[in-house]
């Protein structure tokens, strides 16, 4: 097989945008519709199927998930933070540490310290002062919480959101994340790598008129929601790794401060 780097490349593109979801299928054309924003039309089911069948054909086997662009030298947008991306291989059931302060649920959350580069938006925690028991609470994924909050940082119109939800306990929050899990399967599954630290799954959903990307986190006492949208996002699957990244360290670092 001619192993070139043009071919590489070719062959790289070709899966990228044979096998992306339907609301990233999409090819530039003609002049600029606005500021730096080319013209984009929809590419075809049936011309994406064609395309993934020429990768069967010329390429052998898919490209390594989070292997970047061959041959082009590109890379995805850095993880924000001096240590953001640096696992340490502890368990996703690593901690029993229950976040049932709003001062604990603030310090598992990244700051701006943690996101530099990014502006900050809004931030807030919330402590339930009565809590659900599991038991009464069925389907609802997130009924048993004891506590949540959420961070929101922004750059260049793309929005990144952190969202955690406290559990008492290890598998009260493993029987939430089965939940969750459960009810996000009908959406479009999105490639992130995973995550060390951590159980996760990644998928696309569209809400309030805005594209996402969205990665839900399982480890100790505690489900992570991280997810990315906005005019400026190409919802890129490494971004999304890597801000989750920022907030497994940052949990587990509450943790252990506890």
């Amino acid at each position: 097989m001619d192993n070139s780097p043009a071919l590489k490349k070719s062959c790289w593109l070709t899966w990228k945008l044979g096998r992306a979801p339907h609301h990233q299928r999409a090819m530039h054309s003609g002049p600029s519709s606005g500021p730096g924003r080319p013209r984009r039309s929809r590419l075809p089911l049936r011309a994406a199927e064609r395309l993934v069948e020429r990768w069967n054909h010329r390429c052998g086997t898919e490209p390594s998930k989070g292997a970047g662009t061959p041959g082009t030298g590109t890379a995805s947008k850095p993880a924000a933070g001096a240590d953001a991306g640096a696992g340490t291989g502890t368990s996703a059931a690593g901690f029993s540490t229950v976040f049932n302060t709003e001062q604990k649920i603030q310090a598992a959350l990244p700051d701006p310290d943690s996101m530099k580069g990014w502006k900050p938006k809004t931030g807030k925690a919330h402590v339930v002062e009565q809590p659900t028991p599991p038991a009464q609470c069925g389907p609802d994924w997130d009924c048993a919480a004891v506590a949540d909050g959420s961070a929101k940082f922004e750059e260049v119109g793309e929005i990144v959101t952190f969202h955690l939800y406290a559990f008492a306990d290890q598998p009260t929050a493993q029987d939430a994340c089965r939940k969750e899990a459960t009810q996000m399967a009908k959406y479009t599954k999105a490639e992130v790598a995973p995550l060390d630290g951590a159980t996760s799954h990644a998928y696309y959903r569209n809400a309030g008129g805005l594209d996402g990307i969205n990665v839900s986190l399982c480890l100790g006492t505690v489900v992570g929601r991280v997810t990315i949208e906005g005019g400026g996002s190409n919802l890129d699957p490494k971004t999304a790794h890597s801000m989750s990244r920022i907030l497994i360290d940052r949990v587990r670092k509450a943790a252990t401060a506890s």
